[in-house]
């Protein structure tokens, strides 16, 4: 008999008892759908209701305009559709999409937001989220939306809820 190299000759072990398996993906409980978008535009961290020396004072630098290649990341929970193999419909969600931010690559965001939104990570992902939820159709939903200026700094609406650890006494 020949042995391929890595194989053995044993039958495949059984799962650990307790272990979750999946016989049926339709009877499974539910999954989650992470859809990204991408676009290059500018903003600046500033109140239209602030004189450009408050402005510059609280926001520094990034009171001018500057730009970034921001992300944007929808997740999408539900059940998998036993038919399609799909929670939502992604042509759906890209459309709804595309109909809030068609003008948004190489854009400046503070033109596009409504009036009186500073355009932060935090409140594009809010303004997002709320326009894309009634796009969602049920029984699928939008659990949260994700913005990201660049790598290092991003924001999430709702925010994902947690407990803080116990006090250990560190302030």
């Amino acid at each position: 008999m020949t042995r391929t190299p890595g194989r053995s000759d044993r039958a495949p072990r059984a799962p650990p008892p307790g272990a979750a398996t999946i016989r049926d993906p339709s009877r499974t409980s539910e999954a989650r759908l992470i859809r990204r978008w991408r676009f290059r535009a500018s903003h600046a961290y500033r109140r239209s209701d602030w004189s450009e020396e408050r402005n510059l004072r609280r926001f520094g630098s990034l009171a001018r305009p500057h730009a970034h290649t921001w992300t944007v990341e929808a997740r999408v929970v539900g059940r998998v559709d036993a038919e399609t193999g799909f929670l939502v419909d992604l042509a759906l969600l890209d459309s709804a999409w595309e109909g809030l931010t068609a003008d948004w690559d190489g854009a400046d965001l503070d033109s596009l937001l409504p009036e009186g939104t500073v355009p932060s990570a935090e409140e594009i992902a809010r303004w997002a989220y709320l326009a894309l939820v009634p796009a969602v159709p049920a029984p699928a939903r939008l659990e949260m939306i994700a913005v990201w200026e660049d790598e290092d700094l991003g924001a999430e609406y709702p925010a994902a809820s947690f407990q803080h650890p116990p006090n250990t006494g560190c302030q």
